[in-house]
């Protein structure tokens, strides 16, 4: 059996990937990747992939992103009809789409659709498509179960964004002590959400109780470095890009994890972002938007910034500082185990889908 799988982003930035590729590597299953190398870097994985070179800046309006797009879908079918795979998997619902009647002919019950995020679905043509779509998959992936409300109704399995490897030292933080003059906050990954981000630095800005620290590039990390030195906001540590490896050593440094995008736009409220998992293996508290399913998820683990109060900094300081660890512990326990099995379900799925028995 040779799988094809389908990404929309540089292999970089789609940490999700993995789910597919460990189980496929595990059990020996030959496959090759075809993504979108937006950002025109240099990028190796052990199998064969295919790349669609086009740069693109994710802060370009989604309209005029259309024709680029397009482009991808058509790589991406002479790429299939011309390597003649007998599965797809398909991350994300945009390659869903540009591959729709193509894959709903040719591939109907040989595909799985994974959908990481909210995109097009606001638009009727749009999810009606989506629908006819899912209804001709394999399987139906989701990594939220909000994510249930904006989709076509069906059955979903789900796959959190949990890329953590259970031989990690998970007590890399635990091992410190909790209580501290100085809280670092750490934002590790794609810098963006600009917005959301500028308010903490606002309420926290030369307070000597907090560090923000941020970890990665992206779409705003340059305009937030403008923004410190335009304000006067020394108490940040800006590090750049980072290879993988380097991220458990800063977590092992981190009393506070931001992941609060705000509840403004559908995705943001919606997702399930991999620093829920984080802070959940880790057993690090987690800074979250008000009104998502984040908070929701989180429970005790979070803290939700209301940027009305005027007190944020000092209700943050002190919420820290009187936590009950172990209580703190039973939350993260409890969240992080059923997400392991939830996974381990979704793989289970995924390998009868593939007449396949799982190798422990």
């Amino acid at each position: 059996m040779k799988v094809g799988i389908i990404g929309f982003a540089n292999l970089r930035y789609m940490p999700y990937i993995k789910y597919y590729t460990d189980i496929f590597d595990k059990h020996e299953v030959q496959y090759e990747i075809i993504y979108w190398n937006r950002r025109g870097l240099v990028e190796e994985w052990h199998a064969e992939t295919f790349a669609f070179t086009e740069k693109m800046d994710d802060s370009v309006p989604k309209i005029n992103k259309i024709s680029a797009m397009l482009r991808f879908g058509k790589f991406t079918k002479n790429k299939i009809m011309e390597r003649k795979y007998d599965f797809l998997v398909i991350l994300t619902s945009i390659p869903a789409i540009l591959l729709g009647n193509y894959i709903k002919k040719t591939y109907s019950f040989r595909y799985v659709v994974d959908i990481r995020d909210y995109t097009y679905e606001g638009f009727y043509i749009y999810r009606h498509n989506l629908k006819g779509i899912l209804n001709k998959a394999a399987m139906r992936v989701i990594s939220s179960p909000a994510f249930k409300n904006f989709l076509p109704l069906d059955d979903y399995i789900i796959c959190h964004n949990l890329s953590i490897s259970r031989d990690t030292d998970r007590n890399i933080r635990t091992k410190k002590p909790r209580n501290k003059n100085v809280l670092n906050i750490s934002y590790i990954g794609a810098i963006a959400y600009f917005a959301e981000v500028a308010k903490l630095l606002d309420a926290i800005a030369n307070d000597s109780r907090f560090i923000f620290l941020f970890y990665g590039s992206g779409v705003d990390d340059q305009a937030l470095k403008t923004y410190c030195l335009a304000n006067g906001i020394n108490n940040v540590y800006f590090h750049g890009m980072y290879k993988p490896s380097e991220k458990e050593a800063f977590y092992g440094e981190t009393d506070l994890i931001f992941n609060a995008y705000g509840a403004d736009v559908r995705n943001t409220k919606l997702l399930l972002s991999n620093k829920l998992y984080d802070a959940a293996w880790y057993r690090i508290p987690i800074l979250v938007s008000p009104g998502t399913a984040m908070f929701e998820m989180a429970k005790y683990m979070g803290f939700e910034l209301n940027f009305e109060k005027a007190t944020i900094a000092d209700d943050l300081y002190n919420w820290y500082n009187e936590l009950d660890w172990e209580r703190f512990k039973v939350t993260a326990d409890t969240l992080i185990n059923k997400a392991f099995d939830d996974n381990k379900k979704f793989k289970g799925k995924l390998l009868s889908t593939l007449k396949m028995k799982a190798r422990d």
